[in-house]
């Protein structure tokens, strides 16, 4: 892929961000009555996570023709911003899984509770490892970012450790929630986004150990692609609701935000 395709995804890419953006700001805003603080949290969050991957995006396309310098900051800048979504990400996914599920059992909530300290310390040590261990390099132009293999090893690892007990656990919560005849089409898309964010992550993990053959130039191009899939896959199930129609009244595990 050249360098004008590469652009020309990232553009795409780029437009499909701010779209999304969009529609979530003003999904959120017809439905501000409903809000109450931990679903505004949340709100925030996404809100966040959506400009940190357009900045990302934005990034990424101001890699050719730099300087030494210009190309180390952007790739500090871009991998501490990539490093930063993915867990929030989770984050996120978790806390729409605390808001929804208020009857858990003791242990329940012990695991999502756990599972939020967890891929709070997760994102640290990524951001610290990447800052720490990242090199780069400028050929023909071309600004590239090097990540140091035990680092690279846990910022793409540690993640699918997270993601199965996080499926395991909205999985779950919606069973729950379809026991007791309250059909919540909210945790439903935010089960199958979540469950289609964990298989792109999978791929990724495979991709940097080159078990599925990807030409290295195209690393950051598909990373990018994977965090603005990850990045709308927790905005999209809201959006989704607010067209479908399909509020009802709201019961103890059937939440309206």
């Amino acid at each position: 892929m050249d360098e004008v395709s590469k652009q020309a995804v990232l553009s795409c890419l780029l437009f499909i961000l701010v779209v999304v953006l969009a529609l979530f700001l003003d999904t959120w805003y017809r439905r501000h009555r409903s809000n109450v603080d931990g679903w505004k949290r949340i709100n925030i969050g996404i809100v966040s996570v959506l400009l940190i991957a357009i900045g990302t995006t934005i990034a990424q396309m101001c890699f050719f023709g730099r300087t030494e310098l210009e190309c180390r900051i952007l790739n500090h800048i871009s991998g501490s911003l990539w490093n930063t979504s993915e867990p929030f990400v989770r984050i996120l996914f978790i806390a729409r899984l605390i808001e929804v599920n208020k009857m858990p059992q003791k242990l329940d909530r012990s695991v999502d509770y756990g599972l939020v300290v967890i891929t709070f310390l997760y994102w640290i040590v990524a951001v610290v490892l990447l800052n720490v261990t990242m090199g780069y390099a400028v050929i023909n132009d071309l600004c590239i970012g090097i990540v140091d293999p035990a680092a690279g090893a846990f910022t793409f690892m540690f993640p699918q450790i997270i993601d199965v007990v996080m499926n395991v656990r909205l999985w779950q919560v919606l069973m729950k929630i379809k026991s007791r005849n309250a059909p919540n089409l909210l945790m439903t898309t935010t089960f199958v986004f979540f469950l289609a964010s964990s298989i792109l992550s999978l791929l990724s993990l495979l991709i940097i150990a080159q078990v599925i053959p990807l030409d290295k130039s195209l690393f950051t191009t598909w990373l990018t692609f994977q965090q603005a899939f990850d990045v709308c896959s927790i905005a999209l199930p809201t959006i989704i609701v607010r067209f479908a129609r399909t509020q009802r009244p709201v019961s103890p595990l059937q939440p309206t935000k």
